[in-house]
């Protein structure tokens, strides 16, 4: 189940209110467990570069993402956020610290982004 990113959703159209079936692993890390989450859960996990921001929280994972380039610059780091909160859902983290960003491609190139950085939740 490593590096997977999809949800299982329910309905073939989904919306606000379409509960989907996300992949993840049990505490110890070996058995792969369903969790059931809100169609749009990645959009309330958050992205900061502040180190303040995440105080008081605990430290789940490191998140790491690759994407190619979309029709522009803006579509492609839109890509890779909702991708990285993505990985972060699979964590049960809340908030993204940003450690790295690094933007490739120039003219003439295929641009691509790549984005790391550190997964936090609060403590349970």
């Amino acid at each position: 189940m490593p590096g997977m990113l999809f949800l299982l959703c329910v309905s073939a159209v989904p919306t606000d209110t379409t509960n989907c079936l996300l992949p993840t692993t049990d505490v110890t890390g070996q058995l792969p467990v369903f969790r059931v989450i809100p169609f749009d859960a990645w959009k309330h996990v958050l992205l900061t570069d502040d180190p303040e921001d995440i105080s008081g929280m605990v430290k789940k994972g490191e998140v790491t993402v690759t994407t190619p380039a979309g029709r522009s610059r803006r579509d492609t780091e839109r890509n890779a956020g909702m991708r990285l909160k993505m990985q972060a859902l699979r964590l049960g983290a809340e908030i993204i610290l940003i450690t790295d960003t690094d933007t490739r491609g120039g003219y003439g190139d295929v641009p691509s982004i790549s984005i790391t950085g550190i997964a936090y939740g609060y403590p349970r």
